[in-house]
């Protein structure tokens, strides 16, 4: 991958990604409906065994069984996320369609390659946050011992302290959709596509998953019950819809033009 020597206008490619989104209901459609339901199903029957075990006082599951459960889930929404990811991005930069809700699941070398390039991302965030986001925490804990009446808010200094690795991995992601689109990119190469637009990069794919998780945090707090948990559940998940497909469609699209791959 070459430098771009195209700068890329927010507002152009935040309106292509709605505009993208809105005209095309029905492949939006077909690439959410089963991961999401499958999403919802398993979310719900997490919380209400919780709920249940809570309820009894007593634990029926083993550590081991607790941690063979968690795994299976946390690797079942990993691998819907990138089913819808894939299929997304293939259809914004290579007009593939999809015929059917059951038509996304196939599985290749690029879902594999996919595969390896989140992994690869995953990684890089654990040592961001190993060599710099946990040592800068613990700093700002020890400098500034009573937060609350600190002139700083916590709030802002938590800020500051992610800035820096979501701006790196915000240059970072334009390797998933070339992933997608069969494109085995290296690191250096994708540093070197995104040169000239990284802060352009960062207001637009990295910014979005922050406020994202304030959002639920507030929702989180008002899942008291069974009936709050399944009201929660759904509202989270359709907002992680909502926000996940804007996502990747402005991934998606800053690729496109960084990338100059041509509309199709």
């Amino acid at each position: 991958m070459a430098e771009s020597i195209y700068k890329l206008e927010i507002i152009e490619i935040i309106r292509k990604s709605f505009s993208k989104i809105i005209r095309n209901k029905t492949q939006v459609f077909f690439i959410l409906l089963i991961p999401v339901a499958l999403y919802i199903v398993l979310d719900i029957a997490d919380r209400y065994i919780m709920l249940r075990l809570s309820a009894a006082g007593k634990d029926y599951f083993t550590l081991a069984q607790t941690i063979i459960f968690s795994t299976f889930k946390i690797l079942l929404e990993l691998l819907l996320i990138i089913i819808v990811a894939v299929n997304w991005h293939r259809h914004i930069l290579l007009n593939i369609k999809v015929t059917s809700p059951f038509s996304i699941f196939k599985f290749s070398r690029r879902e594999f390659n996919y595969v390896a390039w989140f992994l690869q991302l995953f990684g890089i965030t654990i040592l961001m946050f190993v060599i710099f986001v946990w040592p800068m925490t613990y700093l700002a804990e020890t400098l500034i011992p009573d937060r609350d009446n600190s002139i700083i808010d916590a709030t802002d200094l938590d800020i500051i302290i992610y800035i820096i690795p979501i701006y790196i991995m915000s240059r970072i992601s334009l390797g998933l959709p070339a992933a997608a689109i069969d494109v085995r990119p290296e690191l250096s190469s994708v540093f070197k596509l995104s040169k000239g637009n990284s802060w352009r990069l960062f207001l637009l794919v990295g910014v979005l998953p922050y406020f994202l998780s304030l959002i639920t945090s507030l929702l989180e707090e008002m899942s008291e019950d069974l009936t709050t948990n399944v009201i929660y559940i759904i509202c989270k998940s359709l907002l992680y819809v909502i926000v996940t497909i804007i996502e990747i469609s402005l991934l998606s699209y800053c690729y496109k033009h960084l990338a100059d791959i041509d509309d199709r």
